[in-house]
């Protein structure tokens, strides 16, 4: 606890400083660790280097031997050379020190202990006898007979020393080894040194800075934010603690500085707040109540002001209809009460002949209407002087005996007297004369000037209006005399123009018309003799003619041999003269003798005495439609020879069969026109949710194509390849059902025989599929009964995956998998491993499986378990 108080209260520095102080005593160990060994690593690493070396002296001296044995004796001095170095080596590393000949300077070598030691005495014992053997063979002459027994000695002694040398070497790698495993346990434990570290110092950051900090944060965050319920939650003694006294002392004055505004919020401009010198936030609240209060205050008189010219306004379009002297009464009397008047008039200038005068047309005094005639002259009196100034007097304090002024007002003793000019653009309307009890406002007066334009304006254009009204009056009369006339000339001038429009309009209409179809149509046109008289352009570039072929020219000139001959041809003509109008397609030929055929609108043309005078034609080329005809004719017929053709309404009855149908099902027409599309479906089908699926949605207009099964006449059942097609009308609405179909029953009783034999084959034998890669893509039921494994353990496992190690290794396994990748087939008893270990004999059958682009897509394997033959046949 006194721990935890301690660290809280430490500061940021000393915090921070103690953890490097921790952190820096770990990183001196770890490096002392890692100095100390790297050292004993180069020195293991020299040692084994060392014994090896040694080793491999030895094999070359053996070598050397034998060349001294066979006479070359210039081998002696590098021998002996190699027996002394050998004997260095094993002395340095019984006894320690420098290597000879190392190229690792400064790096020597401890002495042996243990099994080192141990192992070096074996292989010195050895050595000697090496050794000696060796320079017993030096030191003999060539021609010694003691040479073949040397030679035996050294290759005695240099099978065991060469043993005891790889002894020896094994046993520095172990140790080698053995220091490795040390200093790997030892980084592993400064790991977790390093780990609990950072574990520790990130739980006392946590809880010690970060958590302080978060407080901190929070705290000022919610200030921030406004929210003055946070409370502190920091109670240490440090940097940070005096962070959070001056934040709670900052929220006290923000709490109260809230506090002032919300009361200045609810007009409470009497709301007192203490201001030091430099706090710019509570002198700018005080100044921001001084100027809201006296903003608040001018508010309130603009808000009056505006107020009653509303209202005042509104009084004058409201009432802008009626007699301005009964408005201006309505107006005297609501402005004296708006503004706290006692007394009040208004005068309105008046013109009669050359005299012009101030008129008083209103009054107001006591709440009662005073309506006597009183005039005003240009000049006369304080209003006379108004009016003459163009501009408002104001008179204060005024004095008893005042009432000897001509005032407007008579004899009434007012504390003050405000007189305003009702004006428009320097143009004077009229004069407002306003009596009070007290002294009048600034916003008073400036209402009062406001709305004495306003006034102006109203009672100008009241008079207007007036004098306005008197003039329509007048003028109306007239107006209705003259509005008779015009509307009868108006209406003969429309009837004029509308026939002169109209006229001119059918001709354009007309004069497009013919264009139109001169330059889209085949014309033609025949005397009441049936020659032609006439022929467009489009017809000439159509027949190849010219005009001075064609023209005068029977009208048989291009009609077909057999189609003169024929009666129809004969009547059609003989009706055209006789008034008939005919529309027919009709087969003619070309000035190359080529047929084409036209849509011939033949009308018959009269002259004005009703009089038969020539045959028009106007024509259509339908060479293409009729030669698509007739190639859909073809298809048609085709399709009905070799197809299954059934129609079905919109409710789904059928309305139509082929004789193909027929002929399949034994049916005849009588039979099934009118049955329901169910009516040759067997019953299981038809209770199926599938079919009921399937026929709602070729209702909505979806097509589909699918095997169907169905039932003849006689019972038996068939099968069809059916493509229903939804047809619609003009109107998008769904009209009849066509199905056109293909009997596919004996491809369907071939399929069932097929899958039969594949359930056979998959419940006898064991069946392998691998992709081209290799890898194992599906096993059959038989296969995990017999192996033991499960699809989750073997799928997406190579070929390899079951079979036998030694199997893999050898050569024909590998030749095996290759011919199979090369589109190869085989036929093979192969070994392979059961889930639990226990081998078994499969007879394996490897197919081969290529695409239509030749290319090797999977290998299938079908297999039989042979086990049990082998077993006997072994035997």
């Amino acid at each position: 606890m006194k721990i935890n108080k301690a660290m809280r209260n430490l500061s940021v520095m000393g915090k921070v400083l103690l953890a490097l102080t921790v952190f820096a005593s770990l990183a001196v160990i770890n490096f002392s660790i890692v100095l100390y060994y790297n050292s004993k690593q180069k020195e293991d690493a020299l040692a084994i280097e060392t014994a090896s070396k040694r080793k491999m002296l030895s094999q070359w001296v053996l070598l050397y031997a034998n060349k001294v044995i066979h006479g070359e004796d210039g081998k002696k001095e590098e021998m002996e050379q190699m027996l002394r170095l050998s004997s260095a080596y094993l002395k340095v590393l019984k006894e320690g020190g420098e290597v000879p000949g190392s190229t690792a300077i400064g790096i020597q070598l401890a002495p042996a202990q243990g099994k080192q030691l141990e192992s070096l005495m074996k292989v010195e014992r050895l050595w000697n006898g090496f050794e000696t053997s060796g320079l017993k063979l030096i030191n003999a002459s060539s021609g010694d007979g003691i040479n073949q027994e040397n030679a035996e000695n050294i290759g005695k002694h240099a099978a065991e020393v060469l043993n005891a040398d790889d002894v020896l070497i094994s046993i520095f790698t172990e140790q080698k080894d053995a220091r490795q495993s040390v200093f790997l346990n030892a980084m592993a434990v400064m790991l977790f040194l390093y780990l609990l570290f950072a574990f520790l110092f990130y739980r006392l950051f946590k809880k010690h800075f970060r958590r302080p900090v978060d407080e901190i944060e929070l705290f000022a965050t919610s200030l921030a934010e406004g929210n003055l319920n946070v409370e502190r939650q920091y109670e240490a003694k440090n940097e940070l603690s005096v962070i959070i006294d001056k934040l709670d002392a900052t929220k006290q004055k923000i709490a109260k500085a809230t506090s002032f505004a919300i009361g200045i919020g609810n007009d409470d401009y009497e709301e007192e707040l203490e201001a030091s010198e430099n706090d710019q936030l509570s002198q700018a609240l005080l100044l921001m109540r001084d100027k809201l209060t006296a903003s608040a205050s001018e508010d309130q008189k603009r808000r009056w002001i505006a107020e009653g010219l509303s209202e005042f306004s509104q009084m004058l379009r409201g009432d802008s209809k009626k007699d301005f002297k009964e408005l201006a009464s309505k107006i005297i009397s609501e402005l004296v009460k708006y503004v706290g008047g006692s007394q009040g008039a208004l005068f309105l200038l008046n013109k009669q002949e050359q005299e012009e005068y101030m008129e008083m047309v209103a009054c107001y005094a006591w709440d009662r209407n005073k309506y006597f005639s009183k005039k005003i002259d240009y000049g006369e009196g304080l209003v006379g002087q108004v009016w003459r100034e163009a501009d408002s007097v104001y008179l204060e304090e005024v004095p008893d005996d005042f009432i000897q002024i001509k005032s407007g007002l008579g004899d009434a003793q007012p504390k003050s007297i405000f007189i305003v000019p009702l004006k428009t653009e320097d143009k004077i309307e009229g004069v407002l004369e306003l009596a009070f009890l007290h002294k009048m406002e600034p916003h008073q007066k400036e209402f009062i000037e406001k709305l004495c334009e306003s006034l102006a304006s109203a009672f100008s254009i009241a008079k207007v209006n007036q004098n306005t009204r008197h003039l329509l009056e007048i003028s109306q009369q007239q107006a209705e005399e003259l509005k008779a006339q015009e509307e009868e000339m108006r209406q003969n001038m429309e009837e004029l123009q509308a026939t002169q429009e109209e006229m001119a309009r059918q001709k354009k209409e007309m004069e497009v018309f013919n264009s139109a179809v001169d330059s889209s149509s085949v014309i033609v046109e025949f005397s009441r003799e049936g020659k032609f008289a006439h022929v467009n352009q489009k017809f000439l570039d159509l027949t190849g003619y010219t005009r001075e072929e064609i023209i005068g020219e029977s009208h048989e000139f291009y009609v077909p041999a057999d189609k003169i001959t024929s009666g129809s041809f004969q009547k059609l003509w003989e009706d055209i003269k006789d008034g008939s109008h005919f529309v027919r397609d009709v087969e003619r030929l070309r000035k190359d003798g080529s047929p084409f055929w036209l849509r011939a609108s033949y009308m018959p043309i009269y002259n004005e005495k009703g009089e038969f005078t020539r045959i028009s034609c106007i024509c259509f080329d339908v060479t293409k439609e009729k030669l698509h005809e007739k190639e859909m004719s073809n298809f048609t017929n085709a399709v009905d020879n070799s197809s299954i053709i059934i129609d079905f309404n919109r409710e789904g009855k059928i309305i139509h069969i082929n004789k193909k149908f027929m002929e399949i099902t034994g049916y005849t027409e009588e039979e099934m026109i009118g049955k329901p599309h169910s009516y040759y479906v067997p019953k299981n089908a038809i209770k199926s949710g599938a079919f009921e699926q399937l026929w709602s949605d070729l209702s909505k207009g979806q097509h589909f194509v699918r095997d169907v099964e169905r039932v003849k006449k006689n019972g038996e059942y068939f099968w069809l390849r059916a493509s229903y097609m939804p047809i619609f009308n003009d109107k998008g609405e769904l009209s009849k059902i066509s199905c056109i179909c293909f009997d596919v029953t004996k491809e369907k009783l071939h399929e069932k025989e097929m899958n039969n034999f594949t359930n056979a084959v998959d419940n006898s034998s064991i069946i392998i599929d691998f992709n081209k890669d290799g890898k194992i893509i599906h096993i059959n039921k038989k296969f995990k009964e017999v192996t033991g494994y499960t699809e989750e353990e073997i799928i997406g496992q190579p070929h390899t995956y079951y079979v036998p190690k030694e199997a893999i290794k050898s050569g024909t396994f590998e030749q095996l998998w290759s011919d199979l990748s090369k589109g190869n087939h085989f036929v093979r008893d192969v070994e392979r491993v059961k889930k639990n270990g226990e081998h078994f004999w499969l007879r394996a059958s490897y197919m081969p499986m290529l695409g239509d682009d030749g290319q090797l897509v999977k290998i299938s394997c079908i297999c039989f378990d042979i086990t049990e033959e082998k077993i006997k046949r072994d035997k």
